[in-house]
């Protein structure tokens, strides 16, 4: 992967319980971008928005259970390829 200047700004933003918003046309490297900042990691949780169970999940979740589905992981990742949204939440 390139590095690109983005992905040098959001690397610094990480990690500050901030939630990282990434929006853009389909096809613009989203996805590729979140990947490459946190394929070492093992403490991320990959969910697609997509998939029904995930967004049955989100319409009705609390902060305890959120907890709960997260576990160990800092990081949550939620991607929605059908539209414009890639998000980062640590």
């Amino acid at each position: 992967m390139i590095r690109r200047e983005l992905e040098l700004v959001i690397s610094s933003k990480l990690f500050k319980k901030k939630a990282i918003i990434l929006v853009g046309a389909p096809q613009v490297g989203k996805t590729t971008l979140l990947r490459g900042l946190f394929q070492n990691r093992t403490d991320a949780l990959w969910l697609n928005a997509d998939e029904l169970y995930v967004q049955t999940l989100f319409s009705t979740l609390s902060a305890s259970r959120l907890k709960a589905i997260l576990g160990e992981k800092r990081s949550f990742l939620l991607m929605k390829h059908n539209g414009l949204r890639a998000s980062a939440y640590d």
